[in-house]
């Protein structure tokens, strides 16, 4: 199981001059050994560790020989057991990431902690693992134990790293600033020195503060600028942002030509949320032809890599039959994956299925738990539902009081429905 949440900080990449990037996908392989011989594994055989490194190198990145992550793994782990920092390195990323070998934080953090007093990336990682822990994996041929979370442990680490002006700290410093409001200040200003260095993950998390006013005031135009710069450095969230900046004139004026423009870009680049969109745009016919087929495929490309939206729209293309053939029963299991990735839409469509008896049998208890996930995401139609399941006892014992407040505060953040029944009646 990996350790949760620390992907967001960005993906490592081996070191010493190996060229791996992370965003590749994990190969499936067969794992026998390479044949024939040649001089540079020739070299690797007699021990030496550059050419185990440089070999290892070329398998994973298919250069000048197949490309083969099992053999590369093979040869990380022999320059590793001569005590290489950058065999040890890259071995452990291939166990985090699974390529290779088995996917398995345990032993990756196990590897890291051999390097982390040389290598800061090494370092770095330890940090995110303490920080969220590690589940046991009690399966498969050689089970390990869990590691706890150690926040403080974790944190001590980070501000080792960033008193060495490691770049990467520093920003994770910054975001876990954000998490509360009396560390939100110094938090910006961590962000600020990472963004000196041209972060773009930095860059990317100080625009989301121009645009909330969190540690500093609100300011759309410096958050389309951030936005800008992360752009320009390579960073392909950044280009979904900037399109979603241009579609509704945040920091800028409006362009849906600009807007669809980087979007297209952005899904062509693998971009998840970008996928989604232009599956938004195929299926709705916006600043394109109409095609629901191409909007389904391009709902399941992020659907692949995990985007709650893409499950979410799924869901609605096999509940309406757009561009596949109906099946409610399919698109409800879309919709609850979605839920369960926090999406407030598909937590309100779930609980109306549940309520309705559509796609699925009808649970009152079920849909009451799903409209208060999705209150307390804040979603104003959620918390109208939720209201209305307290006071009708539906789901729930009847709570008059409760369900009043859900459904002011519903009202307050402009639900139509709840303001409708809030309405005094015409006489």
């Amino acid at each position: 199981m990996r350790c949760p949440g620390w992907n967001a900080l960005g993906r490592p990449a081996l070191v010493c001059g190996l060229t791996l990037s992370l965003w590749l996908g994990m190969a499936v392989v067969d794992g026998a050994e390479e044949a024939p011989a040649d001089p540079l594994r020739q070299a690797a055989l007699d021990g030496e560790i550059p050419a185990m490194l440089k070999l290892a190198d070329e398998y994973f990145n298919g250069v000048n020989r197949p490309r083969n992550r099992t053999v590369a793994a093979h040869w990380f782990r022999k320059a590793a057991e001569q005590n290489s920092d950058a065999g040890i390195y890259n071995l452990a990323i291939c166990y985090q990431q699974g390529f290779g070998v088995d996917r398995n934080d345990y032993r990756a953090f196990e590897w890291f902690q051999k390097a982390a007093d040389r290598l800061n990336p090494a370092k770095f990682q330890l940090a995110g693992y303490f920080l969220s822990g590690i589940e046991p994996e009690l399966t498969g041929s050689a089970p390990t134990p869990g590691l706890p979370a150690d926040p403080e442990r974790g944190t001590a680490l980070l501000r080792e790293l960033a008193a060495a002006d490691y770049i990467p700290a520093v920003r994770e410093l910054g975001r876990l600033g954000l998490q509360e409001p009396e560390t939100s200040v110094e938090a910006v200003k961590l962000l600020r020195r990472a963004a000196a260095a041209d972060d773009s993950a930095a860059l990317r998390l100080l625009a989301d503060c121009c645009f909330s006013g969190q540690g500093m005031e609100t300011d759309e135009k410096a958050g389309f600028d951030y936005l800008s710069r992360a752009e320009s450095l390579g960073d392909l969230e950044a280009k979904g942002k900037l399109a979603y900046c241009y579609e509704l004139g945040i920091g800028v004026a409006p362009d849906a030509g600009k807007a669809f423009q980087l979007v297209r870009e952005a899904a062509a680049a693998g971009l998840a949320m970008a996928q989604v969109k232009l599956g938004e745009h195929y299926l709705n016919g916006i600043l394109i032809d109409q095609d629901p087929v191409k909007a389904v495929e391009y709902f399941r490309a992020g659907a692949e890599q995990g985007s709650a939206g893409g499950f979410y729209q799924l869901g609605v293309c096999y509940s309406g039959g757009f561009g596949v053939e109906a099946d409610p029963a399919r698109g409800f299991e879309y919709f609850l994956e979605a839920a369960r990735r926090n999406h407030p839409a598909a937590q309100l469509k779930v609980g109306q299925l549940y309520r309705e008896g559509k796609a699925t049998p009808e649970d009152p208890a079920a849909a009451f738990y799903w409209f208060k996930r999705a209150a307390e995401l804040n979603y104003p139609a959620g918390q109208r539902e939720l209201a209305l399941c307290y006071l009708g006892a539906y789901g729930t014992g009847r709570d008059q009081q409760t369900g009043m407040e859900y459904l002011l505060l519903a009202a307050e953040q402009g639900d139509p429905e709840a303001r409708a029944l809030l309405r005094p009646p015409d006489n």
